[in-house]
């Protein structure tokens, strides 16, 4: 063998291996230190050019390669490998959805607790002059701007770092990376003229998108835009993907695509009332002024734009919006009423007004509410029997078309028809014929 071809044949290979393993070889100088300890221990699994098994087996049993598997024994060593594989792909995905929900309730707890622990954080530096000193606003028994707020205040940059600018940064970056990921390399393909097919394909699908929105493109100004908007349609269906939504899809799932970063404006919005507006404690009607701004421009912007999906939640959120307005304006009246001294306003009609305002707008929302569920439950009723009546449809065309090829099939036998072959007959045969196997089988 070796005069013919010039090659050591696998078993005399083998054999060679074996004998090797008996002797003692040489330390090698540049071998690890757990390679070195695995090797004197006969259990290394460093690949070589025979089969990566121990040397300890191979002198107590048989050679796999010598023994292979066969009939029943093959189809029970299948099913349990199989099994094995099952179970173990079930627990990684298990384990992934593990991962996955909790990463969304740490999500959940972060969007919760902001506004709070940002105001606990801003009240460090929150300091009013009282004489010589400065005192901390929410306990005047303490001295601001000495060693120990100096100690404390390490803590609160600490906190206005990681917090205050870290937590909406963070679900920027957690957002955006979800959106955008894999997309460059997807585009870098698309691009290259082998995939020509492949990019057909997106922009047909891309086209169809837009369509469905509305959105639609003249032909001679879609080549200038088809990039921009390949990698919106990308960033949309990384959106939509089941694992995405299932970690962060709360946050921008009520949002339209464009604007899914508008969680992250509420959080600043949440940011700017409760906290950055208590540093304005010496002038309380600027301080008015300027919640009744931000609150007059997020309603103008919300009724603009619409960045919700539902209507529903456009309307409740702008209403919500104008009754803060509205509260704040008339805060802001009382305010310069004990301020002048003048009675602009009658303070127990203005309180009476904003009840019965208030009292509206949860009606109002509630009525919305309702409706919106009694309407999507009439859609989900609709469904349900569309669903239903097509079962029924296709099982009835099912059964239709058996009772076709068995009638066919037995006319055929009879020579009924005149004809030599029929598809049907030949079906409800082929149909005939498993069912006497599986009988047979069983």
């Amino acid at each position: 063998t070796l005069a013919q071809g010039g090659k050591v044949p696998p078993k005399l290979r083998q054999s060679l291996h074996r004998l090797s393993c008996l002797v003692d070889s040489e330390p090698d100088a540049n071998a690890p230190d757990d390679r070195k300890i695995k090797r004197e221990l006969g259990i290394s699994t460093v690949k070589t050019d025979v089969l990566s098994v121990y040397p300890s087996r191979h002198l107590q049993h048989q050679c796999p390669s010598d023994d292979v598997l066969s009939g029943k024994l093959l189809d029970r060593t299948l099913r349990a490998n199989l099994r094995v594989w099952q179970a173990r792909t079930k627990l990684r995905m298990n384990y992934h959805s593990y991962k996955n929900k909790c990463f969304k309730l740490f999500m959940w707890l972060l969007l919760i607790l902001y506004p709070n622990v940002c105001q606990y954080i801003l009240n460090i530096f929150n300091c009013q002059e009282i004489g010589n000193k400065y005192y901390m606003v929410v306990d005047r028994s303490l001295v601001c701007y000495d060693a120990q707020w100096g100690f404390y205040s390490l803590f609160g940059f600490v906190g206005l770092g990681a917090w205050v600018a870290g937590v909406p940064l963070f679900f920027y970056i957690v957002i955006n990376r979800v959106r955008t990921a894999n997309i460059r390399e997807r585009m870098s393909i698309l691009k290259n003229p082998r995939y020509r097919y492949l990019r057909h394909k997106w922009t047909r699908n891309m086209r169809a998108y837009f369509a469905t929105r509305g959105r639609y493109i003249k032909e001679h100004e879609f080549y200038d835009v088809e990039n921009d908007l390949l990698y919106e349609y990308m960033c949309y269906l990384n959106m939509t993907d089941s694992v995405n939504r299932l970690r962060v899809g709360f946050i921008y799932q009520n949002y339209v695509p464009e604007f899914w970063w508008f969680e992250v404006l509420e959080l600043l919005r949440k940011l700017f009332m409760n906290g950055l507006v208590i540093f304005v404690h010496n002038n309380p009607v600027l301080k008015a002024v300027l919640s009744i701004t931000w609150s007059i421009l997020l309603m103008s912007g919300i009724l603009y734009y619409r960045p919700y999906v539902a209507w529903s939640n456009n309307l409740v959120s702008s209403m919500t919006q104008f009754q803060l307005i509205l509260t704040l304006w008339v805060g802001l009246v009382l305010v310069l009423n004990a301020q002048t001294g003048l009675n602009l306003l009658n303070q127990q009609q203005i309180v009476n007004i904003m009840l019965i305002l208030n009292f509206m707008a949860v009606v109002a929302t509630g009525y919305i509410m309702l409706d919106e569920a009694r309407s999507l439950s009439k859609q989900q009723i609709a469904i349900q029997e569309a669903e239903r009546k097509d079962k029924i449809h296709h099982a009835v065309t099912r059964l239709w078309r058996k009772a076709y090829n068995h009638a066919v099939y037995k006319a055929m036998q009879t020579n009924q028809t005149g004809r030599v072959f029929s598809v049907p007959a030949f079906l409800e045969a082929v149909r005939l014929h498993k069912l006497e196997l599986a009988q047979a089988a069983e």
